[in-house]
C-alpha cells in the first residue's frame, strides 16, 4: 500500500491552514487504486488531491453507502421477536359433539290442596255453613269469627278452652274459604292437623278446643 496525502498542489504536507478549512492528511490505500486516481487526474488535467477530495464528497453525499462485510467477523444477531399465537382448528373427527340447548323445564303442576298448608286456596266459591252439634250457622259475611266472646264472635262457643277470638273463617278474592288461627291459646286443627291458615270446603272438620265444627254446604 502507498501513503496517500490530500493537500493543495502549491503547499507541502507541513504547511499550515490558510483559512479555507483544508489541512494535509495522510492515509494508506492500495497501489492499484492510487494508480487509477493518478490516471483519472491526468485525463481531467487536475491534481490527485483535488480528485480524491471530490470523490470523498460524493461518497459522503450517498445516503445508500454501506460498509462492506468484514471477512471473518460474524454479523450481530438479529433480535428475536415473539411469534404470534397460532390458532389451530381441530379436524371434524377430533371435535366434540355439537352443543345442544338444554330442554325446557317441565310445566309446573298445580298442588292438590289438602287443607293443612298455610296459604292454600280451595277451588270452591259456594256458600258454606258451620255445624256444632244441633247448632248450624250459615257463614254470611266475608270475615266470620269463631270465639268465646258473644260480642266479638259471630259463632260464639262459651268454653274456657276457647279464646275470645279463636279462629276466623274468611272468603278470599276468588270466593274460596279459609280458616285462620287468630293467635289462640290452644290452636286450630283442620282434619286433625294443626294449621295457622288453610283452605276449607264442605266435609272438612275444624277442631277448636274439645269442639268439632263441621263445614257443610249452606
Amino acid at each position: 500500500m502507498n501513503a496517500m496525502s490530500i493537500r493543495r498542489d502549491s503547499r507541502s504536507p507541513s504547511a499550515p491552514d490558510e483559512g479555507d478549512g483544508r489541512r494535509p492528511r495522510t492515509f494508506l490505500c492500495r497501489e492499484d487504486l492510487y494508480r487509477a486516481f493518478e490516471s483519472r487526474a491526468t485525463e481531467l488535467e487536475c491534481s490527485v488531491d483535488w480528485l480524491l477530495g471530490e470523490a470523498m464528497k460524493r461518497l459522503l453525499a450517498d445516503a445508500g453507502l454501506k460498509l462492506p462485510p468484514r471477512v471473518g467477523v460474524a454479523p450481530p444477531p438479529l433480535p428475536v421477536l415473539p411469534s404470534p399465537p397460532v390458532t389451530r382448528r381441530l379436524p371434524p373427527t377430533m371435535m366434540g359433539p355439537p352443543l345442544v340447548p338444554p330442554p325446557p323445564p317441565p310445566p309446573s303442576r298445580a298442588r292438590k290442596p289438602t287443607g293443612s298448608f298455610v296459604g292454600e286456596t280451595a277451588a270452591l266459591a259456594e256458600p258454606i255453613a258451620l255445624r256444632l252439634g244441633d247448632v248450624r250457622v250459615v257463614v254470611n259475611r266475608d270475615r266470620f269469627v269463631i270465639g268465646r266472646s258473644a260480642k266479638d264472635a259471630a259463632f260464639p262457643i262459651r268454653d274456657p278452652n276457647v279464646s275470645r277470638q279463636h279462629a276466623l273463617v274468611e272468603r278470599g278474592p276468588g270466593g274460596a274459604w279459609t280458616v285462620v288461627d287468630m293467635a289462640s291459646t290452644n290452636g286450630v286443627l283442620l282434619n286433625r292437623a294443626r294449621v295457622t291458615r288453610a283452605a276449607i270446603r264442605p266435609g272438612d272438620v275444624i277442631e277448636i278446643g274439645p269442639f268439632a265444627i263441621f263445614v257443610e254446604r249452606a
